[in-house]
């Protein structure tokens, strides 16, 4: 018998109120990134400042950064964003 086998088997987790405060989370960050990238445009807006919007950690805004900064590009409407994230990293 090998450490492994001897754990228990992984038991689901499964909590509707924690759902529903993280996808209000979600939605605060996106809110929040949306209106700076309105207001003050994509490079003009930090991480720590959506954060701040947020009142989140910024390490929250991390967690799924890219997935909120593409659904934060397209809630504005920017549609040239994503040519200047790609023109960006290129030209990194």
């Amino acid at each position: 018998m090998t450490a492994d086998s001897r754990r228990p088997a992984a038991r689901g987790y499964h909590s509707p109120r924690r759902e529903e405060q993280a996808a209000a989370t979600r939605a605060a960050v996106l809110a929040a990134a949306r209106d700076l990238f309105v207001a003050q445009g994509y490079a003009g807006t930090t991480v720590a400042q959506i954060a701040r919007s947020a009142r989140v950690a910024v390490d929250t805004v991390y967690a799924n950064g890219r997935a909120q900064a593409g659904a934060a590009a397209r809630g504005a409407g920017d549609r040239d964003l994503r040519h200047r994230r790609r023109g960006a990293r290129a030209a990194a």
